[in-house]
């Protein structure tokens, strides 16, 4: 008797090493798992937005607005992007200077370099990217040598449905 009553301590400390030790490993990988898809997610997002910035920046040498207005409700409209802005310098969407300047749009354009925020927008886990373009030569013949940068592109890109943008 004292032999099975033994054994079982035994069998139960082992199964209870195993349970642990397996539950341990699986919310290890789960966890990692996880961080390995945000930071995927996040590069291909980057990647996204250069593409985006490259394309506006080259529509914007042919100087007509209704392409590039095309452009971005194509981008729009494929779902690729939750909402794709262009801001004029003084940091008010274009077209519409009567609006109030987005402050992270000026403060993106008095840096010159890009800024990312993750936040959420109607219940989604939102990475937005404000993405000054730069003031090159061949932009130079409608927008002159005044500052760096042109204006912002900013373009909200959507996490999946669920899933959350990394540091939320």
């Amino acid at each position: 008797m004292f032999r099975t009553r033994l054994a079982f301590k035994v069998l139960a400390i082992i199964g209870i090493t195993l349970f642990l030790g397996f539950a341990a490993l699986g919310i290890t990988s789960i966890w990692l798992e996880y961080n390995a898809i945000m930071d995927l997610q996040t590069r291909n997002t980057r990647g996204l937005s250069t593409l985006v910035v490259r394309d506006i920046g080259e529509l914007m040498t042919a100087g007509d607005m209704a392409v590039i207005e095309r452009y971005v409700a194509d981008v729009r409209g494929k779902g690729a992007v939750l909402d794709l802005r262009i801001y004029d310098t003084a940091g008010r969407p274009a077209g519409t200077s009567q609006d109030a300047p987005d402050g992270e749009v000026q403060a993106a354009l008095a840096s010159g370099t890009a800024a990312e925020k993750r936040h959420k927008v109607d219940g989604r886990h939102v990475l937005s990217f404000i993405v000054p373009l730069a003031n090159e030569v061949r932009c130079q013949s409608c927008h002159g040598r005044a500052t760096a940068s042109t204006a912002p592109c900013s373009s909200p890109r959507r996490w999946r449905r669920g899933t959350p943008a990394p540091g939320t």
